[in-house]
């Protein structure tokens, strides 16, 4: 999609992006995430999960977590990803 000035649309362009990056840094807060159909919630929660998972501190809070969701499709869906960017995060960093 192009954004102001006929340029494409960066990351830098969605203006609850400093939500998102709250989402991703603090795993210390409870989060809501409600946003429409492609809007990507399934992965910033997969890869929070991911980052939880590969982090010392993160490891803790990794055992409080609980991820709702209404539908066992959208459970199976994040399940799925979060392993996938678990070991996409492993490979990169030569541990796989």
């Amino acid at each position: 999609p192009l954004g102001t000035a006929g340029r494409r649309r960066t990351v830098s362009d969605l203006i609850d992006q400093p939500a998102r990056e709250r989402f991703c840094r603090e795993w210390d807060r409870n989060f809501a995430v409600s946003a429409n159909a492609g809007s990507g919630k399934t992965t910033a929660i997969s890869r929070r999960l991911a980052a939880m998972a590969l982090s010392p501190e993160g490891a803790a809070a990794l055992r409080r977590t609980a991820v709702v969701t209404y539908t066992r499709k959208a459970a199976g869906q994040i399940g799925q990803k979060a392993r996938q960017a678990l070991l996409r995060q492993l490979r990169e960093s030569g541990t796989v």
